[in-house]
């Protein structure tokens, strides 16, 4: 029972990760990337080397990771794989990336998604509030953390 708990919930993403984490990313059909790879092994790298990177495993399988971004109050992602959604995981990740972000010293935290997606569904039902537009028209959303 105690090996298993061990097994279950959130930790540190490692390096040795990185391939479950581009899988998990690419399996979503919402708020896709396209990134090559080799990009998203560097960049992920570089964040979990910073301790940037959280994945929610279970029985030693990621279902979800979230990364904040290096020196801003920017949740940099948030994906959870398909099969796992509607379980509490990407709450779970999105509350401790805040976690972080609030003992970094922010007082908010900020994201963006694409228009009409579930993701928007879901920041606004955890309290997150629209707060303009990327570039890319894509709507921003923050969050009080204090």
């Amino acid at each position: 029972m105690i090996g298993e708990r061990a097994a279950c919930g959130l930790r540190q993403a490692r390096r040795e990760d990185l391939d479950r984490l581009f899988e998990i990313r690419n399996a979503v059909d919402e708020n896709t990337q396209d990134d090559p790879y080799e990009v998203f092994i560097d960049i992920g790298g570089r964040l979990i080397d910073r301790g940037l990177v959280w994945v929610w495993a279970e029985a030693g399988r990621i279902l979800g990771f979230v990364a904040a971004e290096p020196d801003s109050d920017f949740v940099e992602v948030l994906y959870v794989d398909p099969d796992a959604q509607g379980r509490g995981i990407g709450r779970a990740l999105l509350a401790r990336c805040c976690d972080h972000l609030r003992d970094a010293g922010y007082d908010s935290a900020t994201l963006y998604t694409r228009e009409g997606t579930r993701a928007e569904g879901f920041y606004r039902a955890l309290g997150w509030t629209r707060d303009g537009v990327t570039d890319a028209g894509h709507p921003i959303f923050r969050k009080a953390l204090r």
